[in-house]
Formats: C-alpha cells, sequence, structure tokens
C-alpha cells in the first residue's frame, strides 16, 4: 500500500529537486516573527510552505509591485510598512543574486540592521561535472574577454575571435598550464585601517613588506610554470607604499606571458616617479577605490590622465561582509558549497612570500597563525606545474570556514576606519 504523502512533504520535496526554492530554514528560528520580501514565484513557494507548516509567523508579505500581485488576489503590501512593524527577521525571496542585492541594500537605505536580513538564494548549489571548464576555461575567457573591451578590441572582431579561440583550446591542454588570475601580494602595509578589510590587512600589528628578491622569484617561478597568464595583479596592504614597487612592475611586464596587469590602490598616495614611468604600459590597468577618506583621488586621476596611464575609478560606497576570522565550524559541504559560488575562489589565487594560496584573506589568515594548516602550493618547489595546475582545479578550501565573503549580497559601508 503506497502511503499518501502529506501536501507540503510533497512540496518540498519537488521543490527541492526541481527549482531549489525552499524556506530557510537553517537561517531563522522557529516560531520567529518575519517580514516576506519578495511576491514571485521564490516568495510565493515560501509562503506556501509557512501557511502548510506554520514554522513561523509572516508579519507581512511586501514586493514592490505589491498592488499587482494583489490583482492575483495575493495579500501583499508596500515596502513601506516596514516602517511601522516590528519582527525578528526580513526574509529575501528573490532567485537572482543582483536583485537580492539591489533589495538588500534598499532596505539598509531604510535603516534595517543587516543581521536581521536572511537571503540563502537557491538552496544546493549545483557542481558542474567539468571542474577544468568552470575553474579555468571560463574564468580565462571572462578576464580575457574583460582585457578585449579596456583595449577598445570589438570581442566579435575575427582578431578577437581567433585570440578566443586559442586562449580556449590553450587552457583546455592537459599539458599547457593557463591562470586566468594570479595576485601578487607586496606587502601588508597600508595608508588606512579599515575596519572591516576582507585581506584581514587590519589585523597586522606589525606589517611587513616581503622581501625585494622574493617577489621577483615567486613572479619569475610562476610565469616560467605557466604558459599563458591572462590577469596578473600587485596589491598590498597598499602597493604603493612597498619600497621596491617600481621593481616588482618591471619583473612582471616583462613576463611576455602576462597578457595584462592590475593593480589596486586605495587612492591616498603618488606613486614614485620610477613607477609613473611603468604605469603607462599598456599591459596596465590601475584601479582606483574612491573612499571618504582617500584623498588624493582627483591628483592621482589628473596625472595618470597626464601621463596616458590606463586607470579605472571604483565608487565603492560598500563592501561584501566577510566577517571576522574565525572558524564557523562548517562541515566539508558547507565548505564546498561557499568555495563554489565564491567568485575569489575562481580569480583571487594569491603569492604571499613564497606560497601560492586560495585567496588574498586565506593567505592573511596563515601569515597570521590564524590557521597554519590551510592548504598551499610552496613556489620553491619542483613540479610547479602540475601543482599549480592542480592548485587551481581544487573544489574547496579550509579558509572558506573563516569568512562569509561568499554571501556577496550582505554589505557594510566601504573603507570605515
Amino acid at each position: 500500500m503506497n502511503r499518501k504523502r502529506k501536501p507540503f512533504e510533497k512540496y518540498y520535496s519537488e521543490y527541492k529537486l526541481k527549482k531549489g526554492w525552499v524556506f530557510p530554514y537553517g537561517e531563522v528560528e522557529r516560531c520567529s516573527s518575519i517580514v516576506l520580501y519578495g511576491a514571485g514565484d521564490v516568495g510565493q513557494s515560501y509562503y506556501e510552505q509557512l501557511c502548510a507548516n506554520n514554522y513561523c509567523v509572516v508579519s507581512a508579505w511586501v514586493d514592490k509591485a505589491f498592488d499587482i500581485y494583489r490583482g492575483y488576489g495575493l495579500n501583499v503590501e508596500s515596502p513601506i510598512v516596514l516602517n511601522n512593524l516590528t519582527y525578528d527577521y526580513i526574509v529575501i525571496a528573490v532567485s537572482d543574486i543582483g536583485v537580492a542585492r539591489g533589495i538588500n541594500n534598499s532596505l539598509l537605505d531604510m535603516g534595517v540592521d543587516q543581521k536581521k536580513i536572511i537571503w540563502i538564494g537557491e538552496q544546493g548549489a549545483r557542481y558542474k561535472n567539468d571542474v577544468k571548464k568552470t575553474r579555468v576555461v571560463e574564468p580565462s575567457m571572462l578576464m580575457a574577454k574583460k582585457l578585449l573591451v579596456r583595449r577598445n578590441i570589438n570581442i566579435d572582431s575575427a582578431f578577437a575571435m581567433d585570440y578566443l579561440e586559442q586562449l580556449e583550446t590553450d587552457a583546455l591542454c592537459e599539458t599547457k598550464l593557463v591562470i586566468p588570475r594570479i595576485v601578487f601580494e607586496l606587502t601588508t602595509y597600508c595608508t588606512l585601517k579599515c575596519k572591516h578589510c576582507n585581506n584581514l590587512i587590519n589585523e597586522y600589528k606589525n606589517p611587513k613588506h616581503v622581501p625585494l628578491e622574493t617577489v621577483l622569484s615567486d613572479i619569475d617561478k610562476v610565469a616560467d610554470a605557466a604558459d599563458v597568464i591572462v590577469n596578473a595583479e600587485l596589491i598590498g596592504g597598499e602597493p604603493f607604499v612597498y619600497p621596491y614597487f617600481a621593481k616588482a612592475l618591471e619583473r612582471l611586464i616583462a613576463a611576455e606571458n602576462v597578457c595584462s596587469i592590475e593593480i589596486t590602490t586605495n587612492g591616498t598616495l603618488v606613486p614614485p616617479e620610477d613607477a609613473l614611468e611603468l604605469l603607462s604600459d599598456r599591459k596596465i590597468t590601475v584601479k582606483i577605490s574612491k573612499y571618504e577618506l582617500s584623498g588624493k583621488n582627483d591628483e592621482l586621476t589628473k596625472i595618470f590622465f597626464e601621463r596616458g596611464i590606463n586607470f579605472e575609478v571604483l565608487e565603492e560606497k560598500r563592501w561584501v561582509d566577510s566577517g571576522k576570522a574565525i572558524s564557523r565550524n562548517r562541515n566539508d559541504d558547507q565548505i564546498r558549497a561557499i568555495f563554489h559560488r565564491c567568485i575569489s575562489s575562481y580569480i583571487c589565487k594569491t603569492v604571499h612570500n613564497g606560497k601560492l594560496f586560495a585567496c588574498a584573506r586565506a593567505a592573511s589568515l596563515f601569515d597570521l597563525g590564524v590557521d597554519p594548516n590551510l592548504e598551499y602550493v610552496d613556489l620553491n618547489g619542483d613540479a610547479l606545474k602540475d601543482k599549480i595546475r592542480a592548485f587551481y582545479l581544487k573544489t574547496e578550501s579550509k579558509a572558506c570556514d573563516y569568512c562569509d565573503a561568499a554571501d556577496d549580497w550582505r554589505v557594510i559601508n566601504a573603507g570605515e576606519q
């Protein structure tokens, strides 16, 4: 005799398998008072579940397009009612991360505490079987297209198509090493002391410069091991603080298989003359983060414009909240899910003091002694090409237990001191 399933049981299993729109029970305490924000397919799925199981109390169901949903007979209100409500959580009920981020920002502007806002996206990360395609080929193509756009080359042109086709062929080749992007950290000194620095530079009580000979050796070893490096970046701390910045940059420019170079600065310093002379190389783009305390922004942009230096000003008003450098006690499945959806795991592999880490935060976690057992590639070892290739194909990192950056819809004010 077949057991008759309860309506909610049927709903739960079907949506978990087909759409993944399952209410975030693990994030919301039972009997909590919530506001459901979003009345589309996801919001309706959440609402139907909660009506069926009474897991928590829906104090209000809101959506900017509330009038449309009311026309469908749904009891949806304008978000303005939040000003007169008390609640434990606001659950964002949308599937798209861009929409979730927009809703999250509007709630912050209304004065809602970030800790009360919940969003999880689709339940269950969907891992692609072809790891090489997702972790090497696709990021390489992404960075290459970005390079073409920066050089004002039409990505649909014959030249661009040939370039991208060859890059994809090289990236798929089992005997070649194509690096989508790699970061070289020069120093942990910084001119700012940002409270929520993702790279944990604010945690260094005794900051230090990486010795020049180590930086040059690291660049040489990675460049020698790789067939193509689509993008390389120099970071700090603040990279313009590094006393040997020009020498490090010169070595990176000289590496013929490095297609493009980025330098990220907080905009508080004008680099010395020897660096300015090198920065006009067509491989280079300087990214200037514009915070309220970045007092040299206007001076920098004027100098760069006059000297023909490629630059981009990043109008960063908000950052992703990566959280404190403490263990979240996540299990292996949770760590893999986080690593899978974190953009840093794809394009932010970081070299610091002779070691290649999963990202810049992982490098700091190791360097600060938070977790001395984090995985890395020793650039002084042998068979470096094979080891780097295998490292880029990894699908997890223990560093993800110390970070919330994958939840990139959660934001905080940028550059707070």
